[in-house]
């Protein structure tokens, strides 16, 4: 599965009639999350001298994520990509040698923050704790 934010979905300027039906999706949020629908979009990595373009189906959804886009693996496997999580990079073949893209450590960071921020919230309002969680005062 591949995530598309509304807010990315947005600054592309897409028509919303571009806008597929779309069936619900479980894992992302408590329950079941219903996206706006899906759109198909051209994704193209490397430079004007190297790179590779597909078509990529993204189920376009207004669930916070701190980030634009997520690609699911069959999309990694489909550019045959290999990732490499301690430097932050994703490589790939292309037509003239391979294609490497760096991810930015300033906004891995943020976005690691804002996640973990936001589950601390839901984890907080889930336990009844407002102030957030916090040691246990539970006693044997």
């Amino acid at each position: 599965m591949n995530l598309l934010s509304q807010e990315a979905f947005k600054k592309l300027q897409v028509p919303p009639k571009h806008l597929k039906p779309s069936l619900p999706f479980y894992g992302v949020t408590p329950g079941y999350t219903l996206p706006l629908g899906q759109v198909e979009l051209p994704v193209i990595f490397g430079s004007r001298d190297n790179f590779w373009t597909e078509k990529v189906v993204f189920d376009v959804e207004e669930v916070p994520l701190p980030y634009n886009a997520i690609l699911g693996r069959p999309t990694l496997a489909r550019f045959m990509m290999a990732t490499h999580y301690a430097y932050l990079t994703v490589k790939m073949p292309g037509p003239a040698g391979p294609i490497s893209v760096l991810a930015e450590i300033g906004n891995a960071v943020s976005c690691a923050e804002q996640l973990y921020s936001a589950l601390a919230s839901a984890l907080a309002e889930v336990e009844g704790h407002p102030g957030g969680p916090g040691p246990s005062s539970s006693k044997s």
